[in-house]
Parts: structure tokens; C-alpha cells; sequence
């Protein structure tokens, strides 16, 4: 079980706190393939969010359908990419850090990274953003910056 304090548990062990490089920590994430073949069809992806940073004003839409983020929060989320468009946005007035990798299925291959600053009103990924390949399954990590 992971949990959220003065920094990242698993169980009783910390494995990310002040002296952790969180790049090893996004690097170590790994997404099993029985995990992203879901029976949920071909055209289901995974998000995994993991809001470390103190806000719950983060919010993730996925077309009308909106669910908001509480702080100290880790959860997989799924999106249909032939019938949904999906962002996730602060909407708070804290600015934080987000790290974002993206997956392909076919092969299993992390296709880029993304580190930015998001203030309020800013996308932390968005489909329609270019960056963003639609096929791909995401992982969102949120700090404070």
C-alpha cells in the first residue's frame, strides 16, 4: 500500500522524500502489460495520477464528466481514445510542478517526458496539446514547485 506524509511510503518504507531524485522515481514506474490490456476494449488507456502536492484544485475532465484530484492522492483513471477527450488542469492558486510520462502499448515503450510549472488555469496535459500522443497511457506526478 502506498501512502502519502512527509513523503512516499510503501508501507513503512520511504521511497520518495526530500533527498529523492523524483526523476527516479517517475523512471521506476513501470505499467504491466496485463495491466494495460485491460477487457475494457483496444481503445482504453490508463492515466496515473499521483498528486503529491498539498492542492485539491486539481481537476480532471474527461468530456463532461469532471473529477476532482485531492491532495496526497495516487489513482489510476482510464479514457476511451476513440470517444473521449481528456485534460487535467490546476485550478488552484498554487503553482506546481508536474512530470508527466507517456506510454504506448504496441510496443510497451515510454515515448516522452514532460516537466513544466502549472499555475491556475494552466493544462498539465491536455489531448488536444500536441506534445500528448493520444494513444498513449499517462503518468502524472504533481508537487508543489
Amino acid at each position: 500500500m502506498l501512502k502519502i506524509g512527509e513523503g512516499l511510503f510503501a508501507g513503512d518504507k520511504l521511497i520518495a522524500g526530500k533527498e529523492f531524485d523524483i526523476k527516479q522515481l517517475v523512471d521506476n514506474i513501470t505499467i504491466a502489460n496485463d495491466f494495460i490490456d485491460i477487457s475494457d476494449g483496444s481503445s482504453v488507456r490508463r492515466i496515473l495520477i499521483v498528486n503529491l502536492s498539498d492542492s485539491s484544485e486539481t481537476v480532471l475532465y474527461r468530456d463532461e464528466v469532471q473529477t476532482k484530484i485531492p491532495a496526497q492522492h495516487i489513482e489510476w483513471y482510464s479514457y476511451d481514445i476513440n470517444n473521449q477527450s481528456f485534460a487535467y488542469y490546476n485550478e488552484g492558486n498554487t503553482d506546481l510542478r508536474c512530470l508527466l510520462q507517456y506510454v504506448e502499448n504496441e510496443p510497451i515503450v515510454v515515448t516522452s517526458y514532460v516537466d513544466t510549472i502549472c499555475s491556475n488555469g494552466d493544462s498539465m496535459f491536455d489531448v488536444y496539446d500536441s506534445t500528448v500522443p493520444i494513444t498513449a497511457n499517462v503518468v502524472c506526478i504533481v508537487m508543489n514547485a
